[in-house]
């Protein structure tokens, strides 16, 4: 669904009001998850940091269109590893939207800002399982919330040489699968946090 009134990347106005692409550049309108940013290899980071930035201090729009600016400018600071950016917008939508499930899960790699789970401290790694949780708890995540917790407790206690949790990361990662999770996103998140699909092949 088209929510802006102006394409984020060339500015031309839409006539379509259910597309959620540009008929002229193609690019999307907003984004709603990191593995979006696939189908955007060409996009102008400084273009779009500038036009959600301004579109998220607008006081018009509904609850919905609000969201997903704000969402869209977190991600845009995620891919650029702006970290303390990204933190502090995804800390911000938790606030203004404590029921929506996704701003959580973006949080948690803000948090780990670029590093390797298993050189967290185990408060933090606590801190995270909350929130992945709350995640799962929320609402329908297609097991997102699931399969990062998944590698991130792999990653911090095998790699660490400690008792496995329960349930397991295997455990974990089974029903996210379950849920329809996205292996694209999965792969976009842990190249976030320092890993390669082979650090979490025995995992997936």
């Amino acid at each position: 669904m088209k929510i802006n009134n102006e394409c984020p990347q060339c500015g031309a106005n839409s006539n379509s009001e259910n597309s959620s692409k540009c008929e002229y550049c193609g690019s999307l309108y907003v984004f709603q998850s990191l593995s979006d940013f696939a189908t955007a290899p060409d996009l102008d980071f400084g273009k779009a940091l500038q036009f959600f930035r301004k579109s998220a201090t607008a006081s018009d729009g509904d609850d919905d269109s609000k969201f997903q600016i704000k969402t869209s400018l977190g991600l845009c600071y995620l891919k650029q590893k702006a970290f303390p950016l990204a933190l502090s917008q995804f800390s911000k939508l938790i606030d203004e939207f404590p029921e929506q499930p996704k701003p959580y899960i973006y949080k948690v790699l803000a948090m780990l800002a670029g590093k390797k789970p298993r050189i967290s401290s185990m408060k933090v790694i606590q801190e995270i399982n909350g929130m992945l949780n709350m995640a799962h708890v929320l609402g329908e995540t297609n097991g997102q919330a699931l399969a990062l917790l998944a590698v991130i407790e792999y990653d911090y206690y095998e790699r660490n040489g400690l008792k496995l949790q329960n349930p397991s990361p295997f455990e974990l990662i089974e029903n996210a699968r379950e849920e329809g999770m996205s292996f694209d996103e999965l792969l976009a998140s842990i190249d976030l946090i320092g890993l390669r699909e082979e650090d979490v092949e025995e995992l997936v």
